[in-house]
């Protein structure tokens, strides 16, 4: 009669123990959260080359890029969202002064603006760029001779 009342006993223990684990199971969520920076890189710059717009003899008021024998700077920018682009007026690096009006010009497939214009918006994606230059001298001695240089900043804003 003991064995029974103990094989009882154990049996009833067991299924308390076992029941009693299963009623104290639970679940819980594991929260996950990320974030992808807005991002543009500019790539393969190609420098701009002015040229006089109005070769020959006699003074030279102005120097630009789009003149015949002149190039246009280059750039590609890639983003991955939306964003926009200013073109910073042009920095004299070289060269004698009295030019009274400087501008860079930026064209792309979506449109274009200017150093003394506002943005241009960029879509994401790959974008080619092409930046021309005018340099102006508006006095009657024209641009004095000499080498210039002038470097163009473009900056993206998200």
């Amino acid at each position: 009669m003991i064995s029974r009342v103990l094989v009882s006993s154990a049996l009833t223990l067991g299924g308390t123990v076992a029941l009693a684990s299963t009623a104290m199971a639970g679940s819980v969520d594991i929260q996950f959260s990320g974030t992808v920076q807005g991002v543009c890189s500019f790539s393969n710059p190609t420098s701009g080359f002015l040229v006089a717009d109005n070769p020959g003899p006699g003074p030279q008021f102005m120097l630009r890029s789009d003149a015949p024998g002149g190039a246009p700077g280059q750039v590609t920018v890639t983003c991955n969202q939306p964003a926009d682009m200013f073109v910073s007026p042009p920095v004299q690096t070289a060269g004698p002064s009295g030019a009274s009006f400087i501008n860079a010009t930026v064209d792309s497939p979506a449109g274009f603006t200017e150093s003394s214009g506002g943005p241009l918006f960029l879509n994401p994606g790959v974008t080619p760029l092409t930046v021309n230059m005018e340099v102006d001298s508006a006095g009657p001695n024209g641009l004095q001779p000499g080498n210039y240089a002038y470097t163009v900043t473009l900056t993206v804003v998200d």
